[in-house]
């Protein structure tokens, strides 16, 4: 009897040993499954920031993602992206067409040249005072309105500069870093005033109202962060100014200079 009894309780405790690792097996399995359909936790992460379209008469088209922070700064016309973020905030320029890439420290970055702003126009409208004026609404905005105050040490270092009087609006309600306020100041040539630009304009020695920068659309959005890294796929440049050469205009420069070549011979 004590043998029978014995040899129930040795099949009872095999039994639960079996059920006991059939269970375990069935719960690993459905978590490598419920793994497998669930993406990692930085893919498809998002950060809330404002959305802004830009036009400029000397600057062109810009599209803008600016977050607390982070910076996103991209010309469409040229193909060059710049991006800027927390936490080390280099700065990254990169050119789809050409896909080189160059990174920089915000003091050391240099922005991109033109030739339809001189230089002494920028100097004067990133080196002025600007007087805090009333707040005017704009795009549903309610934005700060900056005046532009030439004093006698910026009037003498700014010669040749054609500014007489200008205007810079922002939208103050939306706070960013210092470092991404920097960025955008130094890319887009705007003063320092703390917010996010929306509209820069001024009248020159010759009482033309020029369009210096004018926000033409703003809305908040969820952008992936990955927005603000360098995609894959790019080669280094030796120098910043390489990044900000059009291949396609380089190439109808160098066919045009290739065809009057074979004219002159």
């Amino acid at each position: 009897m004590r043998l029978v009894t014995t040899k129930r309780a040795f099949i009872t405790v095999k039994v639960c040993q079996f059920f006991s690792l059939a269970l375990l097996q069935s719960c690993l399995a459905l978590l490598l499954c419920c793994l497998s359909l669930c993406p990692p936790a930085s893919a498809g992460e998002t950060a809330s920031c404002l959305s802004v379209f830009y036009s400029s008469k000397p600057l062109g088209a810009r599209k803008c993602l600016i977050g607390p922070n982070c910076v996103r700064i991209e010309n469409p016309n040229s193909g060059v992206t710049i991006v800027c973020a927390a936490p080390d905030w280099n700065v990254c320029s990169y050119n789809v067409r050409s896909k080189l890439y160059y990174r920089s420290t915000i003091d050391n970055f240099p922005g991109e040249a033109y030739d339809k702003i001189s230089a002494a126009d920028i100097y004067t409208l990133t080196h002025s005072s600007w007087l805090k004026t009333t707040v005017k609404t704009f795009k549903n905005r309610p934005c700060r309105v900056y005046k532009m105050h030439r004093t006698p040490k910026s009037i003498k270092s700014s010669v040749g500069s054609s500014l007489v009087v200008a205007n810079y609006l922002v939208f103050e309600d939306y706070s960013i870093a210092p470092q991404a306020q920097k960025i955008l100041a130094k890319v887009l040539h705007l003063p320092q005033e703390p917010g996010i630009p929306m509209m820069l304009h001024f009248f020159d020695q010759d009482d033309a109202w020029v369009e210096a920068l004018i926000c033409r659309k703003i809305e908040t959005v969820s952008a992936p962060k990955d927005s603000f890294n360098l995609p894959s796929g790019y080669k280094l440049s030796k120098n910043d100014q390489a990044v900000f050469v059009d291949p396609m205009s380089k190439s109808v420069f160098q066919g045009l200079n290739d065809f009057t070549e074979k004219l002159a011979h």
